[in-house]
């Protein structure tokens, strides 16, 4: 497929003539011929559309539209530049539709319409039509190791939730921004636009309308069934049944608003959120896993009931109990909201909610405690890699086929100049969808007694031997990964980040381990340290880094499929102001057979 881009100037835009493109005069549309793979757009007189020089909002290279293998075009963003895409901050990777208004620079910026004309030469064939797409599992994992291991230095740079090398926080939010939006794009070229332009169409803006008459953004709903939608229990709260203040639901566009007449909110969530703060907080060993680290929110998932539902939109599809039972890590995931919190669109996105899509892996999933599921407790937390901000809260998040697995609930933040910003681990957090189940399905209810004595009985006690709980996490995985194998050390030693042959590098200190794997071994490396202190773990083959960078409070670890037999570099990193002993493991799985006779 081909297309012709022809773009349209808006509110008095004034362009140069460039000697690459068309003639563009002062209101003039410039017009490409189909087919072209590129338009650059800049001050400079080599672009396809040139500003004049004395428009300095506009950088000499600004951004570019370039056309993707499917045929449709999207935004590369030069440097730190602002582009907006129909009145929310773009993100190289986003795709741009017939129709889009781009504006450069910030608000007094000049702005323009993208008219895309789909062009089928004679003989062509039309475009496909919109189909599921299936990617084998080993090669999810392939692209997850490619994409975040290449970028696995910056994680480690950047550090767990500390800012380690990059001691100058512009330099460290921009380091996050791209190893995100580098991540993103990789997954979005794997998502139909048409069933990304589907579910953006039932985003809609949960707005919170004040005593004052002003507006805040609370976060995003999404029609689920019979005139209700779905939402975060932590936005949902905010509902006030004595109409003080209203609480509306608003389309993208703002052109059709629905007021909040009522709310279901999970039982969990004020069952687990008590339990926390009251039991948990009293058990020493719990408090300092999580001292001065904030807990992923369990239950967070609720309905929001509006007047005018026939003015919903259709009820997005629910992932099958199949689909979520098969959900793990390295499965491509994407959300649709409202991302917008410390942007220029935050303060209009509560009257003209204009959704985005981000697109991330899954890393993993876990109970609300970050423990490996058991049994009779599903892991309902969806731990993922897509950029989360204030806005976003109540997302439907979704695979390729469009069906909804789960809600955007939270992510790993810290504050900072008073303001929140994202960590440099790159994990966020989601509430898998058969949450619902105990709103709709009656069988499927919540005992909050039963709930507390198993938290009180079996999760708090793993915080008490929380290094035997997680080495025997790792040795189940591998086994549950590889049946009839037994889960075996090769390596184990005790090293601290305050030896000799530690290095310094900034604010951060690393050690390294030369460790062997075999081709065709599915290996965990293993580093954990003292409750509550950071560590970062990355593999490297020589000084390239090869494996997933994995860290957080007290142990980090990586899973890895050896894919040649060598001997690999592991670095062990954390602050140089407080470097930690650890215990380095190294496990792999053998015949059980022949693992009993070795200990024999």
């Amino acid at each position: 497929m081909d297309a012709r881009v022809r773009i349209e100037l808006l509110d008095g835009a004034r362009l140069e003539k460039g000697p690459t493109g068309p003639s563009g005069g002062s209101g003039e549309p410039i017009a490409f011929d189909a087919g072209k793979d590129e338009v650059v757009f800049g001050r400079e007189p080599g672009s396809d559309v040139v500003f004049p020089p004395d428009q300095r909002i506009v950088s000499r290279k600004h951004f570019r539209l370039y056309r993707q293998a499917s045929g449709h075009y999207a935004i590369e963003i030069f440097g730190n530049r602002y582009v907006e895409l129909n009145g929310t901050p773009a993100t190289s990777g986003e795709v741009v539709s017939d129709g889009d208004v781009i504006r450069l620079g910030g608000k007094s910026g000049p702005a323009f319409r993208v008219a895309i004309e789909e062009s089928h030469p004679a003989g062509g064939l039309e475009r496909t039509l919109t189909q599921a797409k299936v990617v084998r599992s080993g090669e999810q994992f392939r692209r997850l190791r490619q994409t975040v291991g290449v970028l696995a230095v910056v994680v480690i740079a950047v550090g767990i939730g500390s800012y380690f090398l990059f001691e100058n926080q512009a330099e460290r939010i921009d380091a996050l921004a791209a190893l995100q939006e580098e991540i993103g794009q990789q997954v979005a070229d794997d998502f139909d636009d048409d069933v990304v332009a589907r579910l953006s169409e039932s985003a809609y803006a949960v707005v919170l309308a004040n005593k004052d008459e002003t507006r805040t953004l609370l976060g995003t709903a999404w029609p689920v069934k019979d005139g209700w939608v779905a939402t975060n229990a932590h936005v949902a709260n905010k509902f006030d049944s004595r109409g003080v203040r209203k609480l509306l639901v608003v389309h993208p566009g703002g052109d059709v608003t629905h007021t909040v007449i009522d709310n279901w909110i999970h039982p969990g969530y004020a069952t687990l959120k008590d339990f926390r703060s009251q039991k948990g907080q009293a058990d020493a060993d719990f408090s300092a896993a999580f001292r001065d680290l904030p807990q992923p929110s369990g239950y967070d998932i609720a309905l929001l009931k509006v007047d005018n539902p026939e003015a919903l939109g259709a009820p997005l599809d629910l992932a099958s109990p199949e689909e979520i039972a098969e959900l793990g890590p390295g499965d491509e995931l994407a959300y649709v909201g409202y991302p917008v919190e410390g942007t220029v669109a935050e303060k209009t996105t509560a009257d003209n909610p204009q959704p985005s899509a981000k697109f991330g892996y899954v890393s993993s999933l876990t109970d609300f405690f970050l423990f490996r599921p058991e049994p009779a407790w599903p892991a309902y937390l969806i731990r993922h890699s897509i950029p989360a901000t204030g806005g976003a809260s109540g997302s439907p998040i979704f695979n390729a086929q469009g069906h909804v697995v789960g809600v955007l609930s939270g992510g790993t933040v810290f504050e900072a100049g008073g303001k929140r910003q994202a960590s440099a681990v790159l994990e966020n957090f989601g509430q898998r969808i058969d949450l619902l189940d105990a709103r709709f399905e009656p069988e499927e209810t919540f005992n909050a007694e039963t709930a507390v004595d198993h938290w009180t009985t079996t999760v708090l006690p793993r915080f008490g031997w929380h290094r035997e709980q997680i080495i025997g996490d790792a040795k189940a995985a591998l086994e549950a990964a590889s049946p009839g194998q037994q889960a075996v050390e090769t390596l184990h030693l005790e090293a601290s980040l305050g030896d000799k042959d530690a290095v310094a590098a900034g604010t951060a200190v690393y050690a390294e381990h030369d460790v062997d794997v075999t081709a065709g071994q599915s290996y965990t490396f293993l580093a954990y340290g003292e409750i509550g202190r950071s560590l970062s773990v990355s593999l490297f083959r020589g000084d390239k880094p090869i494996g997933l960078a994995g860290g957080g409070s007290s142990f980090a670890s990586i899973d890895y499929p050896a894919e040649a037999s060598e001997t690999l570099s592991l670095r062990v990193l954390g602050e140089k102001k407080d470097p930690v002993a650890y215990e380095l493991i190294v496990m792999t799985t053998e015949n059980a057979n022949t693992a009993e006779a070795a200990d024999e």
